[in-house]
Parts: structure tokens; sequence; C-alpha cells
């Protein structure tokens, strides 16, 4: 009996405590740097504290009094996490975070934090590419410098993808493996996959956006080459999409003579064989 009434008292206290858990929610508000000053409204959300109950503070210092707190963000200095607590038990309600969107007048990002990718044409900060027509992609960013305050998200607004967490980072550079969720490579896409990458630094914030379809991010891996008797023969990338007779790959070889003599690529002499692979257009058929 008494093993029984401790396992009931356990329980209790287990939901208990996942319910004041629950309690603690963050709200994300984001305001943009043009439109500053704005006025912003936080409100706690907690059903079990009246609001001549709960007050607000932000880095210890008092913010007001009442479920919702009218606030003025100015700039950066006002922006930040505000904690909701309870007047009697001091406990953690919710929270709200405000964060400083960077945006110049043109609505563009001003002065990411990210490294631009210069060899494109637009200028992207951050890539998408797959090496086949399987519909597994990766998406890759670099920032200018490594801060521990940096995070990042990555979410799919559009195509029915899917991505996991970012990793990284690995030599500089962030990474996200993504997936179309019910891929069907020999058919013609017709939505496109639209990707948002979140940046949080501190509490500044921006988003940089990504529509593309797995044709227009196709960027096949290496081939294997090789040279016997002068015949120089080559075989599609392993991880290119089969057969490779449907998948058709076009290849554009340059022989290039390399002013060290002391340099050898393989069984080539002095020679730098460069492969361009390139993708041609397809009529999909059913």
């Amino acid at each position: 009996m008494a093993c029984l009434l401790l396992i009931l008292i356990s329980v209790l206290g287990l939901i208990i405590h996942s319910e004041g858990k629950a309690e603690e929610i963050n709200n994300m508000h984001f305001v943009e740097a043009t439109a500053l000053p704005e006025k912003i409204t936080l409100t706690c959300n907690t059903s079990k504290e009246p609001s001549a109950l709960v007050y607000w503070v932000k880095n210890m210092k008092l913010e007001g009094n009442g479920k919702s707190l009218e606030k003025t963000i100015r700039g950066y200095p006002d922006a930040g996490k505000y904690v909701c607590r309870s007047n009697t038990t001091d406990a953690i309600l919710s929270y709200s975070t405000v964060y400083i969107k960077k945006k110049n007048d043109n609505g563009e990002v001003a002065e990411s934090i990210l490294s631009p990718f210069k060899e494109e044409s637009n200028r992207p900060y951050f890539k998408c590419t797959a090496n086949n027509f399987s519909g597994d992609f990766k998406c890759f960013w670099k920032p200018l410098e490594q801060n521990s305050n940096l995070n990042f998200t990555i979410k799919v607004t559009s195509g029915k993808a899917v991505c996991d967490e970012p990793v990284g980072p690995e030599a500089g550079m962030y990474t996200a493996s993504c997936r179309k969720g019910i891929p069907c490579p020999s058919t013609e896409e017709y939505e496109e996959i639209g990707i948002v990458l979140e940046v949080f630094h501190g509490f500044e914030y921006e988003e940089h956006t990504h529509n593309f379809f797995i044709k227009d991010i196709l960027k096949p891996d290496a081939v294997e080459c090789q040279m016997e008797n002068s015949l120089l023969t080559w075989t599609p990338p392993k991880t290119w999409s089969t057969p490779a007779s449907y998948y058709k790959l076009t290849y554009q070889i340059k022989m290039v003579q390399h002013p060290r003599r002391d340099w050898v690529i393989g069984v080539f002499p002095f020679i730098i064989i460069i492969f361009e692979i390139y993708i041609p257009p397809y009529s999909w058929k059913s």
C-alpha cells in the first residue's frame, strides 16, 4: 500500500512539473530595423495567475505589471528576452523574445552576418545543390566569422520537402540535408521547393530565401576516368541517377599543359584533364 501511494505521488509530481514546463512559452517578436521605433504588446501566456499577480523583467530589471506589457522598441538595447513571472511564487510563467530584423529601405538584408557566394551572379548567402534527380539535396552557408551567439534554423515553405537540423561548422561551412517528401525523379516538377534560412545572432535576426526546382540545382559529382594505350575512358558519377541512357549527361574535355614538369596527375604526366559536365534539357515522359 505504501509503495502504491509513493508511485501515485511520483506520477502526480511529474504531471504538475510537466504542466509547469508547458506554461513556459516563448513568443517571438520581430521588429524591422527600418520600422523603429515600433510599439509592440507582449502577452503572458498563463491561465494560472490573475493579471494583478504577474510582472515582467528583462535583464533583472522590472519592466511592468500585468499579463500584457506595452513596449516601444527604439533600437537594439530594447531587444532581448522579456520574462513573465508570478508575484506569488516568482515562477517563470512564459517569456517573449524580441528580435531586430535586419533590413534596409529596399527590403534587403542589411549587412548580413553571412558571406555571399561571389561566384554566383546574384551573390546568394546560401545555396542548395543536388547530385542527382532522387530528390535529396543539401543546403550550405558560411558566416563571415564564427560566433557562439550564432544559431540557424532552416524551414521548407513549399514543395513538400523536409530538412534536418543544420550541422557544422566544418571548414567554416554549415550544412543541412533535405529531401523531397514524395520524390518521383522520372516526372516533370510542377512545384518549386521553397527554403528559408533563419539566422539568429544574439537578438539580431535575418532571413534568406531560395526557391528552385531540383533540375535547376543539379551538380553532378566528379567522373572517374582512366587512360590505357592512349585511350581515355570514363564513367558517369556513381551517384548519378540511373539508367544513364535516360538521365543523360554530356561532357566537354579540356587538356591543358601544366608548366610544372614535376607535377603528374594520375597517369597523365604534365597534363591536366578537365571534365566539364553538362545536363541537357529533358523531355519528360509519363
